[in-house]
């Protein structure tokens, strides 16, 4: 009887793009709606309700209050609200209703100093909010408010910007439009932003620190840019720059072309950590850690995200950053989606602490961001598995799971819904469907150390080190040949609370097994232990 030991089932995640019987025994060759946790596979949460907003949402930004809590600014196509966890406020500018286009324009923003701002790309000009403050409407921003023929902004100018980031106490805004001119290689930045300041300038002078830079090595547009540790990454269409803060009031910045680049696929795209980029271009998703440039999908789901994107809307890629479960969420829409609406309804999580690759599906959501909000959820894991389960040794407390209680939580829009996601083991009460699998799996033997290639097998028993708050299904199945079709037994029914290992017949070459839930459960898997006997050589 040989024994097969298959541990750490959390420690690498989905992988996709090569053979299964190529990748590690611990990787998963299919999933849907599972996520790689701190060693263990676990079935990914759904979305709750938190609220329902006035108007059809295409922008989320939360502003953090100096008491951490955040008001989630509701961006649509011709109005902005705040949201302040209790009441939905209208931000609309008195001036009139801005002109978005729902599939080309795209809202950036942020927060410098106690000044909000916000910008619709080339629709219309950009916004401040010159307080934090939900009794505050929206103003068209100053561009030059000491101009010879008085106080002007960036709308009664005819200015434009493509995006606008916050950086080194300024604003900086990419990409200009000046009424007719185009200015798509430009940078600029305003004054320096002193606390408490409440407008803008944008002019340079001698009293000034504004300014602006034309990046004009290569022809190709401005698309983004992001903070990564004491520098500005401004991202081309067909190069990269490094900006960097010179403390020269006169000058205080140089930028720096970088020798390689990625072209991103639209503002948003890019996922701030504190060492590094994620970066979503057409065809993968890249880090970059302020020195290169390498794929984080290469031969494990670099092909799957290249062709599972829907071409037409590739254009609603986003990304956005979970600190407090360590993930980076590269939301994008698929093939699969299906409906008139075509807005990202699929997610690849990577988590930077383990290094995993997950996989969630979302409603077709248009923005999302981590920020401080009340869920209404009754059913994490604290809540549901009572405090004197015992678990094995090898796994840790569910406390320490992404279901534990947070106020942190990664809220998106979709529709007129503002929902929390990844925290509840349901959608809006609906059960998810989950699937973790692993096929072409050629068993090693713990003793021997060898693996029976040339030999078919009999599976005996199986001890599966699995936790769930309710009974969940388990399949075995084998193959001939590693490229064949799987023949799966049957479905069994596992009840961690009264089972620690099925019994079954199986026959295979190359092993197959599969965790299935369709329910209300929460569970998570570490290892498997099987039991097998080689029957006959050829």
């Amino acid at each position: 009887m040989q024994q097969a030991n298959i541990k750490g089932l959390g420690e690498i995640g989905l992988s996709f793009d090569l053979p299964p019987w190529s990748i590690p025994d611990n990787a998963w060759s299919r999933g849907k709606n599972v996520r790689a946790y701190h060693g263990r596979m676990r079935n990914f949460g759904g979305r709750t309700l938190n609220t329902t907003a006035p108007i059809e949402l295409y922008g989320l930004v939360g502003f953090q209050t100096p008491t951490r809590e955040t008001i989630w600014i509701e961006a649509g196509l011709a109005a902005v609200y705040a949201y302040d966890g209790t009441n939905h406020i209208n931000l609309t500018r008195l001036s009139g209703p801005y002109t978005m286009n729902e599939y080309v324009d795209r809202w950036t923003g942020g927060v410098q100093g106690s000044l909000g701002f916000l910008c619709d790309g080339f629709a219309d000009g950009p916004q401040q909010w010159t307080t934090i403050d939900t009794t505050v409407r929206l103003i068209d921003m100053a561009y030059d408010p000491a101009g010879a023929p008085g106080f002007q902004t960036w709308e009664e100018l005819g200015y434009k910007a493509y995006a606008m980031r916050s950086f080194a106490g300024t604003i900086m805004a990419m990409n200009i439009r000046r009424q007719n001119t185009a200015l798509p290689s430009t940078i600029q930045w305003c004054d320096f932003l002193s606390p408490g300041a409440t407008q803008t300038n944008w002019v340079a002078g001698p009293a000034a620190t504004a300014g602006e830079k034309a990046l004009g090595e290569t022809s190709g547009a401005i698309i983004d840019g992001q903070i990564l540790r004491d520098d500005f990454i401004v991202y081309k269409e067909d190069s990269a720059y490094r900006g960097a803060f010179t403390g020269d009031a006169s000058s205080p910045f140089i930028f720096t072309p970088l020798p390689e680049y990625v072209r991103l696929v639209n503002r948003g795209c890019i996922g701030v950590g504190e060492e590094f980029h994620i970066l979503a271009s057409r065809d993968d998703v890249h880090i970059f850690d302020g020195n290169t440039f390498r794929s984080l999908l290469e031969h494990r789901m670099r092909e799957y995200y290249r062709d599972t994107m829907f071409p037409e809307r590739l254009f609603t890629t986003f990304v956005s950053v979970l600190n407090k479960e360590q993930e980076v969420w590269i939301c994008f829409p698929s093939q699969g989606n299906v409906g008139e609406l075509k807005f990202p309804d699929r997610a690849i999580v990577w988590n930077y602490h383990d290094n995993t690759l997950s996989l969630t599906d979302l409603p077709q959501v248009r923005d999302m961001d981590e920020g401080v909000i009340v869920p209404d959820i009754d059913d994490t894991f604290d809540s549901i598995i009572p405090s004197d389960l015992s678990f094995d040794q090898d796994f840790n407390r569910f406390d320490e799971s992404p279901f534990a209680t947070s106020l942190d939580f990664m809220v998106g829009a979709h529709g007129t819904s503002l929902s929390v996601f990844g925290e509840s083991p349901t959608d809006d009460g609906v059960a998810r469907e989950c699937i973790a699998e692993r096929t072409g799996l050629i068993l090693q033997d713990q003793s021997s150390g060898l693996r029976s290639i040339e030999a078919s097998n009999r599976m005996r028993e199986v001890r599966v080190h699995l936790e769930a708050t309710s009974p969940i299904q388990i399949q075995f199945g084998g193959q001939t040949t590693p490229t064949g079709p799987v023949t799966w037994g049957t479905i069994h029914t596992f009840d961690p609370a009264t089972q620690y290992h099925l019994n079954t017949r199986t026959m295979f070459k190359y092993f197959a097994y599969r965790i299935l839930s369709n329910s209300p459960v929460e569970w998570s898997i570490t290892r498997i232990e099987a039991a097998y006997k080689q029957v006959r050589r050829r």
